[in-house]
């Protein structure tokens, strides 16, 4: 029961943080959809609604993480795994009518509390990180891949944003063509080469 509680209040915490935005999420809300009671919030989570933030913020990162991870392992190529990112949120934005755009911008423009903002920098470092892991891999040279691994960051976050507004997924695929990998599609391919050569 303890663990169904946990999931509910992390999965609806998680969506209503994506639609409005960590000031307009409040405890009632949250318990209300959650089918939840104060006390089971609480005990779970003794410091309330900023510990409940950190907690959902963190299990959508590792799920996007792990999504990543899995598309990695099918476009060992950056330039064909960050453009199916693009497509894979475009997808999700059309899916939810455009209500959800990205849970770490939506909580950076609430102005939360400091321990929540700590948390949401901590998850676009370690995203950058393997962004830039996933470049250098590709083939770019490691100071250029550590220079260019925002790059994604920023125009995914611009087009979710976009996209509720617009209410078109148009901007996540004005956004790919921006993202400018094609120069080092030679190099991926001469460096698979060498090392099936080797």
């Amino acid at each position: 029961m303890k663990q169904n509680s946990r999931t509910r209040l992390l999965e609806v915490t998680a969506r209503l943080l994506r639609e409005q935005g960590y000031a307009a999420t409040t405890l009632s809300q949250i318990l209300e959809q959650s089918q939840t009671s104060r006390s089971s919030l609480y005990f779970l989570f003794p410091e309330g609604k900023s510990e409940l933030a950190r907690a959902a913020i963190r299990e959508q990162h590792n799920q996007l993480m792990r999504g990543l991870q899995r598309l990695q392992v099918r476009y060992p190529y950056a330039g064909q795994g960050i453009p199916a990112l693009f497509h894979y949120f475009g997808r999700e934005m059309e899916g939810n009518d455009y209500l959800k755009g990205s849970a770490l911008a939506a909580v950076t423009l609430g102005v939360p509390d400091q321990s929540v903002q700590g948390e949401v920098s901590r998850c676009y470092r370690e995203l950058t990180q393997f962004l830039r892991a996933w470049l250098a891999h590709s083939g770019m040279p490691a100071a250029q891949a550590a220079g260019r691994a925002q790059l994604p960051v920023i125009l995914l976050e611009g087009a979710l944003l976009l996209c509720k507004a617009h209410r078109s997924s148009d901007p996540l695929k004005q956004a790919i063509n921006q993202l400018g990998f094609e120069p080092f599609r030679a190099v991926h391919s001469a460096c698979q080469a060498s090392s099936t050569e080797g």
